[in-house]
């Protein structure tokens, strides 16, 4: 026996060498390739090795014979992602032309006269980009005032000048601020007569209309138009500046002076229903030459301050800033171009007459030269090629930039900005010059990438010890049970997509679009997958602690409204009742206990390191750590709802939130409060006065039964029912006086039902004899506890908060997300509490059951309005996670058969949607027929989602559809049909359909990586790296082999989860962990991949566009980050807390913490 020990142990032995030997080998050889073969698909090469490696690592035999445990796998694929990233920007730096020249702007001498900035006008000292064939034509002055002041005066053809400024809203970051014209609007009703110098000048505006009416001179002209569309383009065009001439008066007392004064919207107006809060705030402009400003006298710049010009509805930029490298006493001004032209620059282009020493060269000039002569042409902005002239030569090597001029010779590194001096064509004119700079992709960059992908490396390290020094987890790390199998495979999967997402996250920053957001999102990603990974890991360490804390805050605000309501009550944490019942640990366990700790300060010096490490080398990716705190705080939400629960019962894992439970609870009220919670948000982020109003009357009808019990007129619940009936009716009656928009019938129709409603509280109901007023002010009371027991005063404040701050804010889309995620957790509650109504029998049961199925739908509809194809790409993912957590094996007939009456209803809704009816087109006899039917294109279900206030989504959808089926018939309506939202939508939708297909249609290999240096084919910029990027970015340079192998990514996913219900189908729909663990990872995983086929497909134009980005590829998007990291750690934990069939159950089982 010893000798076959012997020989089994050196067998392994060599195995292990071989093993390792080989990897060594293989390193050795892709290094080599990628020095000498860089064109050859290394993406899809990658993606195959890393899911080869990973599909033979998760073999147990393997692990066994190399001796490695699921960590050592995990260890070993995070070191295969950091290659993969490290070697495919490799092969991106030494496959473009990474040199790139950027024109930065021009410098002038400030002392010796004003500098004149503008478009189209000759004599400018700066000359902005424009186009000669839209007319674009202004002009302003820059005069020094002071060391570093500016003034801008003599404007001339321009509408608006925006400066930055801050907000008391947004203290952190710095607006843009009108600082041109008189003010109309917000306190400033009218402008004077001697504002403009003209005594006959008068202009009003009054409150009349949605955004107001300009009255002059007795005549009057509407800032708003009752047709949609019409409106629409108005509103557009007040706020990029409007002449008085274009609007709709009945008579203009003077045409000529009308067409030089413009109007610009600078913030819109407040409304609450048809009770205005406060009008819209304009600033009218001259944009005649020698304009006067107002009141407020010319406007103030400083160096460094960014000024937006808008002229005829462009816009342009530019900022005012020092020469680099130039004293500061008498330097020159440089004006620095922002915004036409963008400083993006050119690749430079190599040339076999630059030498041998000489990497690329070209010619800077400011008029064109021959064509054999590889130059920029500098001809169409920057300085005056009338006074002067530039002709200077760039060379790059190793070490630099050589520019030689007319007159010297310079050298400067890659990266930095260099002023070229222009010759002038007399001596009176200042001194002027131009302002490059060459930027080298591999020059900096490689380091700064190594360093970024050093950092996300320690950051994944740092984070699995802070989760291993919980001692459950630790116990459990070398397990080969289904469940902690399943949950290493699906980090693991995990890793290969945050390295798919950074490898495409610095290809979009790095080369064309040069979109550094993409860069900036994918470290973001990881970021918060990191952090998730603790929050979740170590939910027991952290979370009864703010439990406590959230019970302390509660307890002196619930005396305003439901005393002795403070939210659960208290309760000693895990810890103290194991101090109490538990033995004094040995020296063993001491002894793990301070390795545990270790672990942990260990994992936490590392994190803090790399996150510091990170957010110095990349600042934009800190919105990563607020994304995280959204991530973290949708589970927070879902504890929140339970607050009748203990803390300690909500404080060992975070599947706690969702899977424990209090019999004294009703589930249907439970999740309803949850659900209307969820529907407020979702109002918030669209419509935040609108979601005020219900917590305000709720908290207000509290607040008036808590006051008017301590009358003695309104002792006994009947009267104060009554009380609070009469000031609910004012309420009402207040409400639609205000905002409905016919009082008189709305007025008439309350009374009416008040009395009908009087006349039934009024009668007794039930066995008690109680009358139904005494039984719903009973109700009322205990809505309120329930309420507030489940989501606590901390809650309902916060709520109102944030409320109020959203209504300031522009909403951030990641916030979507994050109710996106609490939607998800949502779906598996619903399972639970109609699994829970079921167990208890009845007829009755089952009707709430079906009901609580339902209610997560409702929601979905309620964001479908703001966003409806959202709602088409998650409503059978979360469909199937509510039915999973619900034992969808043992619904009974009556929910089955209600379950698919609202599965078949949506799916006609859809395929309405999706698929709709043209016959009314094609058989349109006329174009005024054919307008019409293309306006409201679709059949009687689409007809019914507009009625219900869906009108602009499904119009877009439809549209959308008939671009990738009939492209021809959209070219016709085009051609044919008349103002509507439809035709809106028809240019965009077949423009992106064209270049999706255009995009797509690549041979096996694609034009390699960063091979596409077209874009906009079609596919705009902005949504390349959205909801295009499968088509622009992995099928146009990888081809259909990258394509294939970026799904199969997608495909592993269902591959683990597959594997993993095989082997525990039968015991884990048994406990309600069970069937919520089972919702999470098959809902989890069905949220990520259904989506991102259907997308794929959308980029094949084989199903319409939604504008949703597919899961792990939004490379622009903080909401795919938080939604994918939410789902992703979710299903982690969900599997790694499960217990194993047979494992020893503790007392605090679900059931046991309720009397504890």
């Amino acid at each position: 026996m010893s000798r076959l020990g012997d020989k089994l142990r050196s067998r392994g032995v060599r195995v292990r060498l071989a093993f390792w030997a080989g990897i060594v080998a293989a390193v050795a050889i892709l290094v080599f390739l990628a020095r000498h073969r860089p064109s050859w698909p290394w993406f899809s090469l990658g993606l195959l090795a890393l899911l080869g490696a990973l599909a033979v690592l998760s073999i147990p035999q393997v692990r066994r014979s190399l001796n490695l445990s699921w960590f050592g796998v995990t260890l070993l694929m995070l070191v295969g992602v950091s290659f993969f990233d490290l070697y495919l920007f490799h092969v991106e730096t030494h496959r473009q032309r990474s040199e790139r020249l950027e024109v930065r702007g021009v410098y002038f001498d400030p002392d010796h006269r004003p500098i004149r900035v503008g478009v189209g006008y000759p004599d400018l000292d700066v000359r902005l980009e424009g186009s000669p064939y839209q007319f674009d034509r202004w002009s302003l002055d820059l005069r020094k005032v002071g060391a570093d002041e500016y003034v801008i005066d003599h404007l001339n053809q321009v509408s608006m000048v925006r400066l930055p400024g801050r907000v008391w809203w947004k203290p952190w970051s710095r607006s843009r601020k009108p600082a041109l014209g008189a003010t109309l609007g917000r306190g400033s009703s009218s402008i004077q007569s001697e504002v403009y110098g003209d005594p006959g000048l008068g202009i009003q505006l009054t409150p009349e209309g949605k955004r107001g009416t300009l009255v002059w001179s007795g005549f009057r002209a509407g800032l708003s138009s009752p047709d949609v569309f019409l409106d629409r383009r108005l509103s557009r065009r007040l706020s990029q500046g409007i002449p008085l001439s274009d609007l709709g008066w009945d008579s203009l007392p003077d045409r000529d002076r009308a067409r030089e004064l413009v109007l610009t919207l600078t913030r819109p107006g407040r409304a609450f229903g048809r009770v205005r809060i406060s009008l819209p705030e304009y600033r009218l402009v001259e944009r005649s030459n020698g304009e006067s400003l107002g009141p407020d006298g010319p406007p103030l710049i400083s160096e460094g301050d960014t000024v937006w010009v808008t002229s005829r509805g462009k816009v342009w930029a530019f900022s005012t800033d020092r020469v680099p490298g130039v004293s500061r006493v008498a330097a020159p001004i440089a004006v620095q171009f922002v915004r036409r032209p963008r400083p993006t620059g050119w690749a430079l282009p190599s040339s076999e007459a630059c030498g041998d020493e000489t990497h690329r060269c070209a010619v800077v000039s400011t008029k064109a030269l021959p064509p054999p002569q590889a130059h920029f042409d500098l001809g169409g902005f920057g300085l005056d090629t009338a006074r002067y002239s530039l002709l200077a030569r760039l060379e790059t090597d190793r070490d630099g930039v050589r520019i030689i001029g007319a007159d010297e010779e310079a050298r400067f590194a890659y990266g930095a900005m260099q002023a070229i001096p222009a010759l002038p064509a007399s001596d009176d004119y200042p001194e002027a010059g131009v302002l490059v700079r060459v930027k080298r992709a591999a020059e900096g960059q490689q380091s700064a990438v190594l360093i970024t992908v050093f950092g996300l490396f320690v950051l994944i390290v740092g984070a699995l010890a802070t989760v291993s020094g919980d001692a459950a987890i630790w116990e459990r790390r070398k397990a080969t049970s289904p469940n902690m199998s399943a949950a290493w495979a699906f980090v693991n999967v995990f890793l290969i997509f945050l390295g798919l997402r950074l490898a495409l996250g610095l290809r979009v920053a790095y080369s064309p679009p040069f979109y550094d957001r993409a860069a900036a999102t994918a470290v973001g990603l990881w970021i918060t997958f990191a952090l998730m990974l603790v929050a979740l890991g170590r939910w027991s360490t952290w979370a009864p602690s703010f439990w406590r804390l959230i019970r302390w805050l509660e307890r002196p605000v619930s005396k305003l409204f439901l005393p002795g309501v403070n939210g659960s009550g208290a309760s000693k944490g895990r810890r103290g009742i194991d101090e109490l019942e538990g033995e004094t640990p040995d020296s063993e366990q001491l002894r793990d206990r301070r390795k545990a700790r270790l672990r942990t300060a260990l994992g936490l010096i590392l994190m803090l390191g790399s996150i510091g490490l990170l957010l110095w080398q990349r600042p934009e990716t800190a919105a990563s750590l607020v994304v995280a705190t959204a991530g973290i705080g949708a589970w927070l939400a879902m504890g929140l709802a339970r607050r009748r629960v203990s803390s300690d019962a909500r404080g060992e894992r975070p599947l706690d939130t969702l899977t424990t439970e209090d019999r004294r609870e009703n589930p249907a009220l439970s999740l309803a409060f949850a659900a209307g919670g969820s529907v407020v948000l979702a109002l918030a982020i669209h419509a935040p006065w609108m979601a005020l109003v219900p917590v305000t009357i709720l908290l207000g009808l509290l607040g008036a039964n808590r006051v008017l019990g301590r009358w003695k007129a309104f002792s006994s619940p009947v009267r104060l029912g009554w009380g609070l009936f009469m000031l609910g009716l004012v309420i009402l009656g207040t409400g639609i006086f205000a905002f409905f928009p016919w009082p008189g019938p709305g007025l008439g129709a309350l009374s009416g039902m008040a009395l009908v409603t009087v006349f039934l509280l009024r009668r007794p109901w039930g066995e008690e004899d109680r009358s139904l007023m005494e039984r719903s002010h009973a109700g009322l009371v205990a809505v309120g506890h329930a309420l507030f027991s489940g989501v606590g005063w901390v809650g309902v404040l916060s709520v109102l908060v944030i409320l109020v701050f959203l209504s300031a804010q522009a909403i951030p889309p990641f916030v979507r997300f994050a109710l996106v995620f609490i939607l998800f957790l949502l779906a598996i509650r619903a399972g639970l509490a109609c699994h829970r109504l079921l167990e208890r029998g009845g007829r009755r049961t089952q009707v709430q059951a079906l009901g609580v199925l339902v209610i997560p739908l409702g929601v979905l509809l309620v964001f479908m309005l703001f966003d409806f194809g959202l709602g088409l790409v998650f409503f059978v993912p979360m469909f199937l996670t509510v039915l999973l957590s619900a034992r969808i094996d043992r619904l009974p007939k009556v929910l089955v058969g209600g379950s698919v009456a609202v599965a078949a209803t949506i799916a006609v809704f859809a395929w309405s949607v999706l698929n709709p009816s043209v016959g009314g087109l094609r058989a349109a006899p006329d174009v005024p027929t054919f307008s019409e039917e293309f306006g409201s294109v679709g059949n009687a279900f689409t007809d019914l989602l507009r009625f219900a206030g869906m009108s602009g989504p499904v119009t877009r959808a439809s549209i959308r559809s008939i671009a990738a089926s009939d492209p021809e018939l959209l070219e016709e309506a085009l051609a044919f049909a008349g103002p509507s939202e439809a035709l809106f939508a028809a240019a965009p939708s077949r423009d992106q359909v064209w270049g999706g297909r255009a995009y797509a249609a690549s041979d096996l290999t694609g034009t390699g990586f960063a091979g596409t240096a077209i874009l906009g084919r079609g596919v705009p910029a902005a949504v390349s790296y959205a909801e295009n990027t499968y088509s622009v970015y992995v099928l146009s340079e990888h081809g259909a082999l990258g394509g294939i192998c970026v799904l199969m990514v997608y495909l592993a996913l269902l591959v683990v989860v597959g594997a993993w219900i095989y082997r525990v189908h039968e015991t884990v729909q048994d406990t309600r962990a069970g069937l919520a663990v089972l919702a999470m990872t098959v809902g989890g995983v069905l949220w990520l991949t259904l989506p991102a086929i259907y997308v794929a497909a959308s980029n094949l134009a084989l199903v319409p566009l939604t504008g949703q980005n597919m899961p792990f590829l939004g490379l622009n998007s903080w909401a795919d980050v938080v939604l994918v990291s939410g789902l992703s750690t979710g299903i982690v934990f969900g599997l790694a807390a499960l217990k194993e069939p047979g494992a020893p159950a503790k007392e605090a089982e679900t059931g046991g913490r309720e009397g504890r």
